[in-house]
């Protein structure tokens, strides 16, 4: 759905759609998806310029783990700020 998603609407829309989803996991008892690795399935170019996904990028990911904790939430945007 976000495939190459260069507008900052888009990359919101993934963000919210990211987060609904790790919602929906936890209440039925499943892990939460990993940040980077759900965007670099979006936007491979986009998850390359992420500080928090630089890391990650060189390295393959297991899909079998569980996500790591400080990488189930994407980084808060200015939408975020203003919603309080």
């Amino acid at each position: 759905i976000y495939h190459d998603s260069k507008s900052r609407e888009q990359r919101e829309a993934f963000n919210q759609h990211f987060q609904q989803t790790n919602i929906e996991r936890a209440k039925v008892g499943l892990p939460p998806l990993d940040y980077c690795t759900e965007a670099r399935h979006s936007d491979q170019t986009w998850a390359a310029d992420l500080p928090e996904c630089k890391a990650t990028a060189a390295k393959p990911q297991d899909t079998n783990k569980p996500a790591a904790a400080d990488q189930t939430a994407p980084p808060a945007t200015e939408a975020d700020a203003t919603k309080s």
